[in-house]
């Protein structure tokens, strides 16, 4: 019994004993003729389970899409993921987007489609670039260009390696049934060669020009910054509730994200910063949601991070 437990801790990474380690010699055993997993739990084991018969299905290729005649006869289904950035790890928001992208996987498999659910990861360009140079100043108290060039790029691709491999793990432990032959990174040289030319002929077509123009220059980057990174302002003025005789009826607020008054419920004022004291005399006053049709109260607030909830 000694020994069937030292081999079932191999297997499922913990020491375990009994019914437990018999499963797993019965399923090491059968494994290579792709025999499902079976387990016999007293208690289920979900990190074990899980993991199983996940390998069980890319052992027996369920994830890759038919070959031939097989393909041409079901209809094809292909469909890309939408490559998560390798500036951290996945959220609850992966989460859903893989669930619905999987059951639509599952489902056009199930009516004998040819699926192809493509995974990969994205670069992210400055975005890497600048968690990387946080990182390194943190750690080690240089720059990037106290480490040089070639140094620093070797540092990036070194993070690249270990959040792609921490994303792709979270991503197998979620059951997301892609096909892993054809993953893909967004700086791989093949992609990188297939975006030169795509703006090449975008170019040679008239629909995209070269020219002088004002940019958003990062003095901290030394680099230029698309509007997207940077974000662009947008003037939003909320409706004063009962405003005082002679006073503003409107109260205007500047934000790079205006999404969000789907969900505002309150304005903060900054309360450390003196350059904010004019939006003091609004404090308490009521405001309107035009978009909810929702009241709110402007609070004072010890940073501008805050909200207060009327």
């Amino acid at each position: 019994m000694a020994t069937q437990a030292r081999i079932g801790s191999l297997i499922s990474g913990r020491l375990i004993a009994g019914r437990w380690a018999q499963t797993s010699l019965r399923f090491l055993a059968t494994r290579r003729t792709y025999a499902a997993p079976v387990h016999d739990f007293e208690k289920y084991n979900p990190e074990v389970v899980e993991r199983d018969w996940y390998e069980w299905w890319q052992r027996r290729g369920l994830f890759q899409p038919k070959q031939g005649d097989d393909a041409s006869s079901a209809g094809r289904f292909s469909m890309l993921l939408p490559p998560p950035n390798v500036t951290g790890i996945l959220h609850i928001g992966h989460a859903l987007t893989l669930s619905i992208q999987d059951a639509m996987a599952r489902w056009n498999r199930m009516h004998g489609r040819s699926v192809n659910w493509v995974p990969g990861t994205d670069h992210a360009g400055i975005s890497m670039q600048s968690v990387v140079e946080k990182k390194l100043k943190r750690e080690t108290g240089q720059t990037r260009h106290d480490l040089g060039r070639s140094a620093f790029i070797a540092e990036v691709w070194k993070w690249k390696q270990e959040h792609s491999s921490h994303i792709k793990d979270q991503t197998m432990r979620i059951g997301a049934s892609l096909n892993w032959d054809a993953e893909f990174f967004t700086m791989d040289a093949q992609h990188s060669q297939v975006v030169s030319e795509a703006f090449i002929r975008l170019y040679d077509a008239g629909l995209i020009y070269r020219a002088t123009k004002m940019v958003n220059w990062s003095c901290a980057l030394q680099s230029v910054i698309s509007d997207i990174e940077f974000g662009v302002l947008h003037a939003i003025e909320f409706p004063i509730i009962d405003p005082p005789s002679g006073g503003p009826r409107m109260l205007r607020v500047e934000t790079t994200r205006p999404e969000t008054m789907l969900g505002d419920v309150a304005l903060a004022i900054g309360s450390g910063d003196a350059r904010y004291k004019v939006g003091w005399a609004f404090l308490g006053v009521a405001v309107a949601n035009t978009v909810l049709q929702r009241r709110q109260a402007a609070s004072l607030a010890r940073s501008m991070c805050a909200l207060i909830s009327s």
